[in-house]
């Protein structure tokens, strides 16, 4: 992706956050009903965790080397999980399934008990740590699936 698709995905997204933000009823604010009232504020972030601690982590190692934070290496999150041995198809669906595991109990939560979110949470993340360290594997080449024997 070049400066162009980069700088639209970038439009969509703070265009996207700022239309939910302004879609907040003041009078439905409640203590009781929080949740939904706060999942416009909350969701972007919760999608956006993932690449803020990539780009955090980076600008603290590029400078703790003694580098411009602005100069590029190899070493952002992508690139590592890639190192580990995983295909692109692989380091996406990783990346995916984090994302998904900090998003998914923070949409949970605003319609859901607290305790299920917890669960929701729970699950996914075990889920999440299994896949990346390496489970299904042998079921997963290359994005074709192999009969298990």
């Amino acid at each position: 992706m070049g400066d162009s698709g980069s700088m639209f995905l970038g439009l969509l997204l703070a265009a996207s956050a700022i239309t939910l933000t302004g879609q907040i009823d003041p009078n439905a604010i409640s203590s009781e009903k929080l949740g939904p009232t706060l999942l416009p504020l909350a969701l972007p972030f919760a999608v956006l965790a993932i690449p803020l601690i990539d780009l955090f982590s980076s600008i603290f190692r590029r400078i703790r080397a003694g580098q411009s934070p602005f100069s590029s290496d190899q070493d952002h999150l992508h690139h590592r999980i890639l190192r580990a041995g995983n295909s692109q198809l692989r380091t996406t669906l990783i990346m995916y399934l984090w994302t998904a595991t900090i998003a998914f109990p923070v949409v949970v939560s605003a319609f859901a008990p607290l305790w299920v979110a917890v669960v929701a949470a729970g699950a996914m993340l075990a889920f999440t740590t299994y896949f990346s360290k390496g489970g299904f594997k042998k079921r997963i080449k290359s994005g074709v699936k192999v009969a298990a024997k």
